[in-house]
């Protein structure tokens, strides 16, 4: 046990020791599209987020100094009884994840390197036992990937001839498929991606994993002759990329929004009841304009527009497409008179996301969400009556058909008891039991006159929409709206 993770040591400190020439030798790599398409999301980020948040996000260091043997064997685990009797026991790193996350920064380090320190990696798993547990492996890959920095990532990986993570993952999937048959490749992997919420990394991590899977499944074509075909083998891979794209998309677009109930992933947009996509292109719609005609009329011209495409699908692969994608998140930082401007041309270069979300472009359900979320940011700051009038006015613009009644009623009687009904409260009873409004903030608006006139005519509107809807038992407890059924395979589904 001892002997085993003094050799370990030694190679993580024989290499640290060591000056590496960052992959000099090898010509760059002609960067395939889907490289393309990461490095210019890696670009768009950088462009977005501001430089606090970024260097957050960047944290891990290009330099690390050398690893103390005590540091090092302290992250290691002690094997069990179960493994004394072999002749190599088997040596994992610390359940604590931070433990675990800051020696595999070491670790991994040669995969930085020049395509000769590869076997470094490979001979310190070897030493601790463990070379032969790909699963274990591809997770500790995974942790690290996410701690490297994104201009490392590229220069060193995605760009670099024979990159030595390139061949990592290539091994590994090798093993897999000779293992399994033409079973999934690099599934563990495949998995953090797909649950990873630094998004970039995972776009960049899935390119790089479909690149070795697509190396490894050619070589495994020839040897098996077709038996397992490499288009089969990086289909998963290629799929998980345009999810993440999406995800790419939405959030960056949208930055600094709670875009739902949980941190946006491949995952935890699957999963039922996390996200909305109409609330999505609801919001989208309320940054650049709260009037509904001018919202109206933008729905109807990126339906007819030429310019629309589905990022979930193959055309999304397009360098054309994609880059009007990543065009897309940076015009969400444009000045209102750019975005007024837009409104009345329709340039489809900023990229409104309906657009490229068509399947759901529907009205009716769209200004049901617009409806809710003015309410809310009314809500928030009731001195802006002129919000609360385009809250009035898109329930005014809800859909009167019988299929929509339900919808329209509940969410008239939503924005009622919500937003309208807490005023009259505190107004005829006092504060005190009205917990969910500001007395410092709504206190002096209530005593202003003119405020609570033009507050009453507005209130007296949503009256009116409430008495008009025909009230109907069996309609109210059936909702089924008539959707356009529009692609079947897209994402999110």
């Amino acid at each position: 046990f001892r002997y085993q993770i003094i050799t370990a040591f030694v190679l993580v400190q024989k290499f640290e020791a060591t000056t590496h020439d960052k992959a000099s030798e090898s010509q760059p790599l002609v960067p395939s599209t889907w490289a393309e398409e990461a490095a210019g999301w890696a670009s768009t980020y950088s462009q977005i987020v501001d430089n606090k948040e970024s260097s957050q996000q960047d944290s891990t260091p290009y330099h690390k100094s050398p690893v103390s043997f005590s540091i090092f064997a302290k992250a290691l685990i002690f094997p069990n009884s179960a493994t004394e009797g072999k002749k190599k026991m088997k040596i994992f790193f610390s359940d604590s994840s931070r433990t675990r996350k800051d020696i595999l920064v070491h670790v991994f380090k040669p995969l930085l390197a020049d395509v000769f320190s590869f076997n470094v990696v490979n001979s310190i798993f070897d030493a601790l036992g463990i070379r032969d547990e790909t699963d274990y492996i591809m997770k500790c890959f995974g942790e690290w990937f996410m701690t490297v920095h994104v201009d490392q990532i590229l220069e060193r990986c995605l760009f670099a001839n024979l990159a030595p993570s390139t061949r990592l993952l290539q091994d590994l999937a090798t093993v897999q498929l000779t293992k399994y048959q033409g079973g999934a490749a690099l599934n563990v992997l495949y998995k953090f991606c797909k649950e990873a919420t630094d998004l970039v990394r995972a776009f960049l991590l899935c390119v790089l994993c479909r690149d070795a899977v697509a190396k490894a499944s050619t070589q495994q074509e020839k040897a098996t002759y077709g038996t397992i075909l490499s288009v089969d083998m990086t289909k998963d891979w290629e799929c998980l990329l345009r999810s993440v794209r999406i995800c790419l998309l939405v959030s960056l677009r949208l930055k600094g929004v709670r875009l739902g109930a949980a941190p946006v992933s491949v995952y935890a947009v699957e999963q039922d009841g996390n996200f909305s996509v109409y609330e999505w292109l609801a919001r989208d719609e309320l940054s650049l304009t709260q009037d509904h005609e001018e919202i109206s009329s933008l729905e109807k011209a990126c339906k007819m527009s030429s310019f629309a495409f589905d990022p979930s699908q193959r055309e999304g692969d397009d360098p054309i497409h994609f880059k009007l994608l990543q065009s897309s998140c940076l015009s969400a930082s444009i000045s209102e008179d750019e975005r007024a401007e837009y409104l009345v041309d329709f340039d489809d270069d900023m990229g409104a996301l309906l657009l490229f979300f068509r399947r759901y472009n529907e009205p009716a359900l769209l200004v049901a969400h617009r409806a809710l979320l003015l309410g809310s940011k009314w809500s928030a700051d009731p001195t802006q009556l002129a919000t609360l009038g385009d809250v009035i006015a898109a329930l005014k613009a809800m859909d009167k058909r019988a299929e929509f009644v339900s919808l329209a009623f509940a969410v008239k009687m939503e924005v009622w008891y919500n937003q309208i009904c807490p005023i009259y409260r505190a107004y005829l009873f006092g504060f005190d039991e009205v917990h969910e409004l500001n007395e410092q903030l709504v206190s002096p608006l209530i005593a202003s006159k003119s405020w609570l006139s033009a507050f009453g005519h507005l209130a007296l509107q949503l009256l009116v929409l409430l008495a008009e809807i025909p009230w109907d038992a069996e309609l109210m407890s059936v909702y089924n709206p008539p959707l356009e059924s529009g692609i079947v395979e897209t994402w999110p589904p």
